[in-house]
């Protein structure tokens, strides 16, 4: 079961995104996502509807869950390093 404490929401242009963030950077990166990488989003939010999103080095996800959000994107994220890929299926689910 996971920690009410690691699960983080934020609302990111309009989009909800509710996630489970395990450390510090984690949980900065997912409360900051617009103010720490807002070219990314601006990026995805140019993608058509229904696009197909690879995310490589996806760490937790929060990129992948915008765009499946946002843009209905089937995503593909790949993360190489163990505990952020755990992370990144606990999101997944």
């Amino acid at each position: 079961m996971k920690p009410e404490s690691d699960i983080k929401k934020a609302n990111v242009r309009n989009v909800e995104l509710i996630q489970y963030s395990t450390n510090d950077y984690l949980k900065e990166y997912a409360e900051n996502l617009e103010n720490i990488e807002p070219e990314t989003l601006d990026w995805i939010d140019g993608f058509k509807d229904e696009s197909v999103f690879y995310d490589i080095g996806a760490l937790s996800g929060p990129f992948s869950l915008y765009a499946s959000i946002k843009k209905n994107s089937r995503i593909f994220a790949f993360e190489p390093e163990a505990q952020n890929f755990a992370v990144l299926e606990m999101n997944h689910f």
